[in-house]
């Protein structure tokens, strides 16, 4: 079956935090593992609420205070650093914008209510066909609803989209319903399992009198142009 659809998460994937000093020096500063902030304040409920569109952001964050017992002026500096040294995923969004010329695309991310706003610089219907907040919709992965949700308003099929994401029970609750699916660990590794899979999914034809066989316009085109993107 041919893939028509590829789906993008945001955060880990489009977005990306490769400086994370400011969240060790929270974590020295409140007592948590290295690498325990980002979880801590995730899976607090006030966070999960907001996944699913029931309380705000700021809401996070005062709940995030009081769990820490933070004064407002600490708490204020920890919402700020939170995000700090996070970046986008500029190549990945190129690949994602050149892959629309001939496949739908789409976003299907857990994100808190004012997300679509946060992110609408680089995440919009100019590069994917449709945008799925789980604020927005009262779901979130990896419930399967979300992933049917996503699949539907892009009108595919589970077996003709692939799904990206950097957590492996959102990509396994993908592949359970049929979807192909990739576990964000790099930029190039991503981007060479998509071309993978849009390779594999093709009906082999024969090239035309006269003519070798070439490789995929994607890998041809999208990865050398996107080579070039800083």
């Amino acid at each position: 079956m041919p893939i028509r659809a590829v789906i993008f998460d945001v955060g880990g994937v489009l977005f990306h935090q490769p400086d994370k000093s400011r969240h060790r020096y929270w974590e020295e500063r409140l007592g948590l593992a290295v690498g325990a902030l980002g979880s801590t304040v995730w899976q607090l409920p006030i966070s999960q609420q907001a996944v699913v569109g029931l309380a705000s952001q700021a809401e996070v964050w005062a709940a995030v205070a009081s769990h820490f017992s933070l004064d407002p002026t600490a708490a204020t500096a920890l919402g700020e650093d939170y995000f700090s040294g996070a970046e986008w995923n500029v190549q990945l969004i190129e690949y994602a914008r050149l892959l629309r010329a001939r496949y739908k695309t789409g976003i299907l991310s857990n994100a808190w209510p004012e997300a679509r706003r946060a992110v609408q610089a680089w995440v919009n219907e100019e590069v994917f066909d449709d945008l799925v907040f789980s604020a927005e919709v009262g779901l979130a992965k990896p419930d399967r609803h979300i992933y049917e949700l996503a699949l539907d308003r892009l009108h595919v099929r589970p077996v003709e989209a692939i799904f990206i994401d950097d957590g492996q029970g959102n990509v396994e609750a993908a592949q359970a319903i049929g979807m192909a699916g990739i576990r964000f660990e790099t930029t190039e590794q991503t981007i060479t399992m998509i071309e993978q899979y849009l390779k594999a999914s093709r009906p082999a034809r024969p090239p035309l009198r006269g003519q070798g066989v070439s490789g995929t316009v994607e890998s041809k085109d999208a990865i050398e142009r996107i080579n070039h993107v800083g």
